[in-house]
């Protein structure tokens, strides 16, 4: 597929950004009808395919990366990994919480992928230089008090300590949660971007202090993500 596009943003008096979205693929693809349906999961398989497109970008180098993006079997058996991964933990989950109550088990497991629930897959995988920018949702108190269960029991775990910043940065390799003021944005680093109900991944080249190079990697058709201010957010 690769739809390329470009934007210049000028986020301030100081900070201009070049963003780079390539469309890799259909995330709605029939292709992938068959393991939705199998782990029930929703067709919104954004997660899964941002973390699989990073893994092979990782491993393979952005040339050849985005080359191997087109062998869909590969992206397949990454994002069936992953969710054989979290239909495992929620399962564990909703069966201590609601027993045998299937409706309830059911709809549990259909739900979004989480943050924490991205990020513990990743921390199995300990990718070298790969770091997930996560919004912070106790920073959102109006969406924090929709969420529920699992999801809300590790924000208040996990994300209380940076209650305070708009986001902060998760590298899995380390297990390391890191503010915002003390993180350093690299040339060798590769990220997952949580852009707040959508997720994408892609690296950035710092041209200059307050001038990046940022490139995108996105699976729906037609979604402008260069335009996210969710995303934008992450280099003011």
């Amino acid at each position: 597929m690769d739809q390329v596009s470009s934007q210049k943003v000028r986020l301030n008096a100081n900070t201009n950004l070049v963003i780079k979205q390539i469309t890799v693929y259909d995330q709605f693809s029939n292709f992938f009808a068959s393991f939705i349906k199998t782990y029930s999961t929703p067709d919104h398989i954004c997660a899964y395919a941002a973390t699989a497109n990073i893994r092979i970008i990782q491993q393979y180098g952005v040339k050849e990366g985005l080359t191997k993006l087109q062998e869909m079997n590969l992206v397949k058996s990454y994002m069936e990994e992953m969710m054989r991964f979290i239909f495992s933990a929620r399962m564990k989950y909703a069966q201590t919480q609601w027993g045998k109550d299937i409706n309830m088990i059911r709809q549990y497991c259909q739900d979004w992928v989480a943050n924490y629930e991205l990020s513990d897959y990743l921390k199995t995988l300990a990718l070298e230089n790969v770091y997930v920018f996560r919004h912070v949702g106790l920073f959102h108190p109006q969406l924090f008090e929709k969420t529920k269960n699992e999801e809300r029991e590790r924000i208040i775990k996990d994300e209380t300590p940076f209650k305070n910043d708009p986001y902060f940065i998760y590298y899995p390799k380390e297990d390391k949660y890191i503010s915002k003021n003390e993180f350093q944005i690299q040339d060798n680093h590769l990220y997952i971007f949580d852009t707040m109900g959508h997720f994408v991944c892609g690296w950035v080249k710092k041209k200059e202090k307050n001038n990046k190079d940022i490139t995108i990697l996105e699976t729906i058709p037609h979604l402008d993500t260069k335009k996210n201010k969710n995303l934008q957010i992450f280099f003011e």
